[in-house]
């Protein structure tokens, strides 16, 4: 036990620890009266999550008073489900809670579900299957679609002249009596895309030299970070629509879907860069409603119309009403399931 106020315990080694605390026994209660004790549960999976379990469980036969305790991922399994029991019994540590909550502990543990129950655990599987696609699939897709809409109404407002070059292509074909890909190789060769140069490199420019100023003006480092992201989602929601418009218009619907592919074996594969995963998926998306807002022509498989995209903009106002209870659920509910 460290010799300051608050005696922390981290468990890294079992036999070493087991070997000290038996032989200091005596001298530390003692000293629990003088100091507080906070216990401190390491990550590790299920790993950690049993070896915590057998430390806890090891001392509170020993009525040892746990003043604070600390988990990281798998040792919050155990330290979240013995404070739910603690809660749920006044507080207060006692003997018969407390072999009632390792008997439940040692008779559910499993491999995600309690498979020595077959039908409760395909009933657990079923369950924990619903929370995953809910809140790493639905809920995501919700926020975006509630941003997509609006940044698609506010980009064709401000750039949609320079981005198209022009009025919209099924306009000008009805009024030229030419085809689509004529319309389309026109404005390729028209002046407009020096405009279009100037608007992508904008942002970009101005990215940069964010970017180098917060190396030598440290104080204003977190306004030029958030400048330069910015200025990077910017230059991500005008590029991508276009380029679609240019180069992917013409290729299959599949081909379209199958960049989800990788960003999804990503997503689940590599956990640090998840949020990058997802950041790239919602660009993507955004990407397909702001160009079937400002080129007006289909997006994989689906026509553009006034009064489809108007009620989709409405959908997503409202979307924006709940957005805060979204994000309480989807931070909540894995807790919730695991508990």
């Amino acid at each position: 036990m460290a010799n300051h106020k608050y005696g922390v315990l981290n468990i890294l080694d079992l036999r070493t620890f087991f070997e000290r605390f038996s032989l200091q026994w005596q001298s530390v209660e003692v000293s629990v009266s003088m100091s507080r004790i906070g216990l401190a549960f390491s990550g590790g999976g299920v790993r950690s999550a049993a070896f915590c379990s057998g430390v806890l469980r090891r001392l509170l036969q020993k009525n040892v008073k746990i003043d604070y305790l600390s988990c990281v991922s798998g040792g919050g399994y155990t330290g979240s489900a013995y404070m739910d029991w603690k809660c749920r019994h006044g507080k207060k540590d006692d003997k018969r809670w407390h072999q009632e909550f390792f008997n439940h502990m040692r008779e559910s543990v499993g491999l995600i579900c309690n498979w020595r129950k077959p039908c409760q655990g395909i009933g657990e599987l079923v369950v924990l299957l619903a929370v995953i696609l809910f809140v790493s699939l639905i809920v995501p897709a919700l926020l975006w679609i509630s941003m997509a809409y609006p940044l698609a109404f506010v980009i064709d407002f401000l750039f949609g002249e320079i981005l198209r070059s022009g009025p919209p292509c099924p306009e000008v074909v009805q009024s030229k009596n030419i085809t689509l890909e004529q319309c389309h190789q026109e404005r390729r060769s028209s002046d407009a895309i020096y405009h279009r140069f100037v608007l992508f490199l904008s942002p970009v420019f101005i990215a940069l030299i964010c970017l180098l100023l917060k190396s030598f003006i440290p104080k204003a480092k977190s306004f030029f970070t958030l400048l330069s992201t910015f200025c990077a989602a910017f230059f991500a929601l005008l590029f991508f629509p276009w380029f679609i418009s240019d180069f992917l218009r013409q290729i299959p619907n599949w081909m379209k879907f199958a960049i989800f592919v990788p960003l999804f074996i990503l997503w689940i594969s590599f956990p640090l860069i998840r949020s990058s995963a997802t950041l790239m998926t919602g660009v993507y998306v955004s990407s397909f409603v702001i160009y079937w807002r400002v080129y007006k022509e289909s997006a994989v498989g689906f026509g553009y119309d006034d009064r489809r995209f108007n009620l989709l903009l409405g959908i997503a106002t409202l979307l924006h009403w709940v957005t805060p209870f979204l994000v309480i659920i989807q931070q909540r509910l894995a807790h919730v399931y695991v508990r």
